[in-house]
């Protein structure tokens, strides 16, 4: 009985080609790795807004937190001679407008093989781009959630 179902399973699992041939397709279940890291630094920075909402946290994230980060941190960004805030800021205006003009692009190509009705060619670079984006923008997020949007919701000086 349980050989008759592995041989059922594994003919779901082929697919005939054009050619005839058989082809084993895999079903892919559960989420990337890079969906799983993106879920949870998002439900840590969720949590962090809500509790940024609560005054007294604010004020000791202000008192006890802050200063320990800027301790570890300042020594680090010290070493350069501008400021490199305004750096990730220019990097982030121009990350935009790349991102703005693949979007455009990539659009358009796919519109244009609608048209066609030529099947839409997948890109992979595209893909992989916008993920990266994705990703930066979560590291810029948590960076000024931490650094910025925490310490001022609450008294901003603190104690």
């Amino acid at each position: 009985m349980a050989e008759k179902k592995q041989k059922t399973e594994a003919k779901k699992s082929e697919k005939k080609t054009r050619t005839g041939q058989t082809k084993k397709t895999s079903k892919k279940t559960g989420i990337s790795l890079y969906w799983k890291i993106l879920l949870v630094v998002g439900v840590v920075l969720f949590s962090f807004f809500l509790l940024s909402l609560i005054r007294p946290f604010s004020d000791w994230y202000v008192n006890h937190v802050t200063p320990a980060l800027h301790g570890v941190i300042a020594p680090v960004f010290n070493v350069f001679p501008f400021a490199f805030g305004e750096i990730v800021m220019y990097f982030g205006a121009v990350l935009v407008v790349v991102t703005m003009l693949l979007s455009i692009v990539f659009g358009v190509k796919s519109l244009i093989g609608k048209v066609r009705r030529k099947p839409a060619g997948k890109s992979g670079f595209y893909r992989v781009y916008m993920k990266t984006v994705l990703a930066v923008a979560v590291l810029f997020l948590w960076t000024y959630m931490f650094h910025w949007w925490i310490p001022y919701s609450g008294n901003v000086l603190g104690d």
